[in-house]
């Protein structure tokens, strides 16, 4: 469901989604404020609601305070997303707070808002005491390396959390990901962790692909060298032309010929550019003879 319009047919629908029994899932896009209160007021009744998603919406401080009303008194909501809303600290604490009363979310998804620091570290430090939690995203929100040691700690002891996505904030050093890598290794629920600028990742799938040429490097030379597109590529996302582009160098190191490189083009699409710490030996170890 996407939702405009004013405050009148905020109350209309306000009503009407008291009477919808059966509403599982909702989107807001672009909702107007008064709209979006006078909807989520009416929320906390409709018990099979599993998934709202709130985009492009300014929240401001009275949008925070009716979200985390919600989650206060929701008890069947799964997965809430709130993206591109400019979100902010103050919001971000809200929601926090309502996380310490909340024991049903799973998913919470707040990218692309301006939660800072400040906003990362109350969701962060709710993580270590909610037990419903286990995916969680703030990317692209304004986020700096100050929170490491707290995403650390949290990885340590946090065993419910399966998924933490940072990415598209400030550049995490490589010590910190070091760090980062050496925590995961011990942990054996997180199987996604992304704490990196959003293209930084390429250069774990350029490693892996390395590996893989390195072993059949006997087997390429005899042939044909062919660094031409597979005949789809014209289909692929943008994104991935990119992270394709750069693997491009890697191809003409090894000489990679035209049968090959389709089937590896295909296998990156498959990797996509989130790559697991704790995934990437055993991927190696598994690919390095997948051509021969």
């Amino acid at each position: 469901m996407n939702v405009a319009g004013g405050v009148q047919d905020g109350k209309l629908l306000s009503r009407l989604v008291q009477n919808m029994v059966q509403l599982s899932h909702m989107k807001l896009d672009g909702t107007p404020l008064e709209t979006l209160r006078a909807i989520l007021s009416a929320l906390p009744a409709n018990t099979p609601l599993q998934e709202l998603i709130i985009t492009n919406t300014p929240l401001e401080s009275e949008g925070s305070c009716a979200i985390m009303s919600l989650l206060e008194k929701n008890t069947s909501l799964t997965t809430l997303t709130i993206k591109n809303s400019t979100l902010l600290a103050d919001g971000a604490m809200m929601i926090a707070t309502a996380l310490t009363r909340n024991s049903t979310l799973v998913e919470l998804g707040l990218s692309n808002n301006k939660i800072g620091d400040l906003g990362a570290e109350e969701i962060l430090n709710v993580l270590f005491t909610n037990g419903s939690l286990e995916r969680i995203s703030l990317t692209e929100n304004d986020i700096t390396g100050n929170i490491a040691h707290q995403v650390a700690a949290l990885l340590r002891r946090n065993s419910n959390i399966t998924k933490i996505d940072l990415s598209g904030n400030e550049k995490w050093d490589e010590s910190t990901l070091e760090m980062f890598s050496s925590i995961i290794e011990a942990n054996s629920t997180l199987t996604q962790f992304n704490p990196r600028e959003r293209w930084i990742v390429v250069s774990y799938l350029i490693d892996i692909i390395s590996a893989c040429l390195k072993a059949n490097e006997g087997y390429l030379e005899e042939r044909e060298l062919c660094l031409g597109w597979p005949g789809t590529h014209y289909q692929l996302p943008f994104e991935m032309l990119l992270v394709i582009e750069e693997c491009l160098p890697v191809f003409a190191q090894f000489c990679v010929p035209k049968e090959i490189l389709s089937h590896l083009t295909h296998w990156v699409l498959l990797l996509g550019t989130h790559i697991d710490f704790k995934e990437r030996k055993s991927m190696i170890r598994k690919y390095s003879n997948h051509f021969k």
